[in-house]
């Protein structure tokens, strides 16, 4: 990024430069001859945007973001197989309009959004020293397109590999909600099956009767299995295609909390 940085700003300064020759060239052709001072407008200013796009979109990024970890996980998922660098930052949307909607993830929520008492710690089904907890809120429960959210609860503790780890297990929970069966034989088919069977049990997808808190639980445990069986083979696979997995850039927000089965203790303040 700093070299990226660099190069963009000795391209900003030749650019302007040019520029300052050319209108100083053509300001006294032109005159006060509005129609030919808003065409010449319009015309930089196209060009401008579109260099900028065509700059933007070869940058190839060795970091995971939102954007490329859903191309990598849904094609791991469905495909068997993880995209490259080059090809991953090709398929990622440049503009924020084109990013994917339906199940937003929002890691680092409040631990109010995914635990509201100590009860509700025994729905989840989760190793007893895992650093996120995880909830699903369906709002529409569409079976060509549920909408909703999937809630992160962060431990302080929590590490880059485990970023990545509760990443693809969101990645598992949207697709099982949003596909009817697999087409490919993975070594997690069994369990991923099984998730979306238990979801195609209310009439055909999500019917008449909406799921449920428990329900919903259900569906984040089942899928936690099958996120802990992919999790080394995808984490080597990435690395394989020489992705950096030291650190991620998720947009992840700063609240974090403690917790052990035997209740909670969580800092109601946010922390850093």
């Amino acid at each position: 990024m700093a070299d990226v940085a660099a190069k963009d700003g000795s391209q900003e300064t030749l650019v302007n430069l040019i520029g300052l020759v050319v209108g100083t060239i053509i300001t006294p052709l032109i005159g006060d001859n509005q129609m030919v001072i808003w065409t010449l407008f319009l015309i930089f200013t196209c060009c401008h945007l579109i260099a900028n796009y065509k700059a933007v979109s070869v940058v190839r990024m060795d970091r995971l973001n939102h954007a490329r970890f859903h191309i990598a996980a849904q094609d791991f998922l469905q495909c068997g197989s993880i995209p490259g660098i080059p090809t991953t930052n090709g398929r990622e949307p440049l503009l924020m309009l084109l990013l994917p909607g339906g199940m937003h993830v929002q890691m680092g929520c409040q631990f109010g959004s995914v635990i509201t008492s100590s009860a509700d710690l025994h729905l989840f089904n989760f190793d007893a020293d895992e650093r996120y907890l995880m909830r699903l809120h369906l709002t529409s429960a569409s079976a060509s397109r549920p909408t909703g959210v999937i809630s992160v609860a962060l431990h302080p503790d929590i590490s880059a590999d485990d970023f990545i780890r509760l990443a693809l297990h969101a990645e598992i929970v949207k697709l099982c909600l949003s596909v009817k069966k697999l087409d490919i034989a993975s070594p997690c088919q069994k369990e991923m099956t099984a998730v979306i069977d238990f979801i195609q049990t209310y009439d055909g997808g999500f019917g008449d009767r909406m799921l449920t808190k428990a329900d919903c639980q259900q569906i984040v445990n089942m899928s936690y299995r099958c996120s802990q069986r992919l999790f080394p083979e995808f984490l080597s696979g990435l690395q394989a295609k020489g992705w950096l997995t030291d650190a991620v850039q998720f947009n992840v927000d700063e609240w974090r909390a403690v917790w052990d089965k035997q209740g909670v203790d969580a800092d109601p303040t946010k922390r850093r």
